[in-house]
């Protein structure tokens, strides 16, 4: 069977979609009670995060934040050291702002986290399937590497398992 991808992209001046038992038609009219978020931590990424939050607070749903430490990431300039180092640094990196943003949603809803490994846009396509919705920000083309660059987003896409919802930075 072949997943369906309903896309919908946010518009910054749109409010929350509501109403949240029936918020995408590619849901079957399924209510939304669990929403992943996948953040890179990007601008783009805690933007998409606001949306998340309003979004799971609304339908009483929970949240799940995943973020991927690429295996193929490139080290950056004045990055040293070993792979295996360099894995290391990007697994503290990411802890550290998984935590901060984790606790920076204390209160606001119930929410889990999540770090994986693996090339970002497969894992995000593979988690997807056990959520009602899959929300991802989506940054304009900027010069430098993300680990959510547009490739990522489209990849995404195309191959997410569960209506997705894009946010623009």
């Amino acid at each position: 069977m072949e997943p369906t991808t309903h896309l919908a992209e946010a518009s910054s001046a749109s409010p929350c979609l509501s109403p949240c038992a029936k918020v995408l038609s590619g849901n079957r009219g399924n209510p939304v009670r669990r929403i992943l978020l996948a953040t890179d931590f990007s601008p783009a990424s805690l933007k998409a995060a606001e949306r998340a939050i309003a979004l799971a607070s609304q339908c009483g749903a929970t949240l799940t934040i995943l973020h991927v430490i690429n295996i193929n990431a490139q080290p950056a300039r004045g990055e040293l050291g070993t792979a295996e180092e360099l894995m290391k640094q990007r697994w503290a990196e990411g802890s550290v702002q998984m935590g901060r943003l984790a606790w920076s949603l204390s209160g606001q809803v119930e929410a889990q986290t999540l770090i994986e490994e693996g090339l970002p846009w497969e894992k995000i396509v593979e988690k997807s399937g056990d959520f009602d919705l899959l929300i991802l920000g989506k940054s304009s083309a900027q010069p430098g590497w993300r680990p959510f660059s547009q490739h990522t987003v489209r990849r995404v896409i195309r191959n997410a398992a569960r209506p997705l919802l894009v946010v623009p930075a």
